[in-house]
């Protein structure tokens, strides 16, 4: 990772979202994960006073139903954020949840229910320097780039909270 510097108001906040993202994740279910970074971002959309607009959505078509945490809908338009985790401890496991979430959006995308524009998805690589996890990790980063939607490190806050902004 590359050294970032992070201008904020409230610093110790800042020090406690930071830390939840680099050292709490080791003491949290990888089943959970997911949640705990829903719930970082919740908490980053709530310091910039957005947290009204984004509530869970399930789109519901052809006996599907596929859940996101974080959608914002107006004026027919969606504002969609994914955090997906690719912390897995086995390389198939890693590229199948990828692959799992890639199908969901993309069958989203072709029948118009939502754009490209419309989703962003923080990602979250493994925390292991395990050569098969990094290489399953880039393979599965390479396949979610197919989609054509906005694929973010989950540390990019910045980013994050600059696409909440826009519905």
């Amino acid at each position: 990772s590359e050294t970032r510097a992070v201008m904020t108001e409230d610093p110790a906040k800042e020090l406690e979202i930071l830390y939840e993202r680099y050292v709490g994740r080791n003491f949290v279910n990888k089943a959970r994960r997911e949640q705990v970074m829903v719930d970082a971002i919740k908490r980053q959309l709530r310091d910039n006073k957005l947290q009204q607009f984004y509530k869970q959505y399930t789109f519901t078509e052809d006996y599907r139903k596929i859940q996101f945490p974080l959608v914002w809908q107006a004026e027919g338009r969606h504002s969609i954020i994914k955090p997906l985790t690719l912390d897995q401890n086995d390389p198939g496991k890693l590229v199948e949840h990828a692959d799992e979430w890639k199908r969901k959006i993309q069958w989203l995308l072709e029948r118009n229910r939502i754009r490209q524009d419309e989703l962003m998805i923080p990602i979250e690589p493994p925390a292991s320097d395990n050569d098969e996890l990094k290489d399953a990790y880039r393979v599965a980063e390479r396949d979610l780039q197919e989609l054509g939607v906005d694929l973010v490190p989950f540390t990019d806050t910045p980013r994050i909270v600059e696409f909440a902004r826009q519905p």
